[in-house]
């Protein structure tokens, strides 16, 4: 390339554009300047090494793949069986190396979710004392990395369930404290992972309180890392083997589990009024009692039921209900999940990083072979492990038929 007639009457042309650019705005004008860059670069080096790359070196490549693709036509059988040996080798060196591959692996957290469970029945302002207590430990676990931190909240009762559950009810004794990072690009090089583990040993050992730490879930949506589904028919018993299931794992020491919580809990309080049918005649009984009144159990005792006496004339009596009832005070279970019509209790947890959730579920599967259960019982694994077989099942399977076809 030369510095011709042509390449003059272009750069004339462009200044005169950049000069009127400048008029219109700097930005204009800077980028006019830019575009003459471009444009001399383009016509002294980039035209020679495009002309290099067609002449000389893309020539030569075409003509390596032709022969290698002639041998491959002439040779099919060795072709396939070299794919195939290169493929099981590639899988013998991942199990040498010990690297066990992650199924949807997660990246440095955006947010970090504190979720906050109490005892079923407990007052919301209970929930909103021990939510504040927690609170202020993860500002003080956050308080070195502060400037990665955008903002803290907190919430009791609403929005306190995994956004990705399908549970986004109303309760009174969860809440869930949320903490949001700054954009990566303005991390200055730290790992949020390492305040979320931060956060994770603060928030440990407050009496009574089941605790959750965990990140958002960015990649497609998936139940939880380990998840074990308990099925039987009787509830009773499928709750005692999960509570025998769960202290069974913990005497195991399986590293990277964060904390085994059963779906269905059998602790939930409940207040019983048995009506002495002795005392009072088969009728119907109805009560409907005001939001204040349900909290107090002795107005709720002293509640009159209003009836007519047909065997007094018609006579219209008040009796409250204290008269022909006995209270009981019991416990009942929180919900009853059922999947294929049998009953189903399921153990979930987290993993925590940087445990690898294949290797844990691979610890836990190996336990629980050696745990006594009642014959009438199932132990599966489901959750992040259940997708996980499907979709290989599903590619082992596209693999196979792409073999056929070839």
């Amino acid at each position: 390339p030369k510095f011709d007639k042509h390449v003059k009457r272009t750069l004339i042309y462009l200044a005169i554009a950049t000069a009127v650019s400048y008029f219109i705005n700097v930005g204009f004008g800077n980028f006019m300047v830019l575009m003459i860059v471009f444009y001399l670069i383009n016509h002294f080096f980039l035209l020679k090494v495009i002309d290099r790359f067609q002449g000389h070196t893309w020539p030569k490549f075409q003509a390596w793949y032709a022969k290698w693709l002639e041998r491959a036509v002439r040779r099919p059988v060795t072709v396939l069986l070299g794919t195939l040996v290169l493929f099981v080798l590639a899988i013998v060196l991942m199990v040498v190396r010990g690297k066990t591959p992650v199924f949807f692996p997660s990246g440095d957290p955006n947010f970090a979710y504190v979720y906050i469970t109490m005892p079923i029945g407990t007052d919301q302002a209970t929930t909103n004392d021990v939510t504040r207590k927690i609170e202020q430990r993860v500002a003080k676990a956050v308080e070195p990395n502060k400037d990665m931190v955008t903002s803290i909240i907190s919430n009791v009762t609403k929005g306190v369930t995994d956004p990705t559950d399908e549970d986004q009810g109303d309760y009174e004794n969860k809440g869930k404290v949320t903490v949001a990072f700054v954009e990566f690009g303005k991390r200055n090089g730290k790992d949020t992972k390492q305040v979320l583990t931060a956060i994770r040993n603060a928030v440990q050992g407050v009496p009574g309180v089941k605790i959750a730490v965990a990140q958002e879930n960015a990649g497609p949506p998936v139940q939880k890392d380990i998840s074990i589904e308990i099925i039987g028919d009787n509830l009773d018993t499928l709750v005692k083997t999960g509570n025998r299931l769960k202290s069974y794992l913990a005497k195991q020491n399986i590293a990277g589990i964060e904390n085994l919580v059963a779906d269905v809990q059998n602790d939930k309080p409940e207040i019983v009024f048995d009506i002495d049918r002795t005392k009072e005649d088969d009728y119907q009984i109805k009560v409907r009692a005001l939001q204040d009144q349900r909290g107090n159990i002795d107005e709720m005792r002293n509640m009159k039921i209003t009836y007519r006496d047909m065997g007094s004339g018609g006579m219209i009596r008040q009796v409250p209900i204290s008269a022909f009832t006995d209270v009981r005070y019991t416990d009942t279970y929180s919900n009853i999940k059922r999947k294929q019509q049998r009953r189903v209790i399921t153990l979930g947890s987290s993993v925590i990083k940087p445990y690898n959730p294949n290797e844990v579920n691979a610890n836990i599967l190996r336990a629980v072979a050696n745990f006594d259960k009642p014959d009438d019982v199932i132990i599966r694994q489901g959750g992040g492990q259940e997708d996980q077989l499907e979709a290989v099942t599903f590619l082992g399977g596209a693999l196979a038929t792409s073999f056929g076809l070839i």
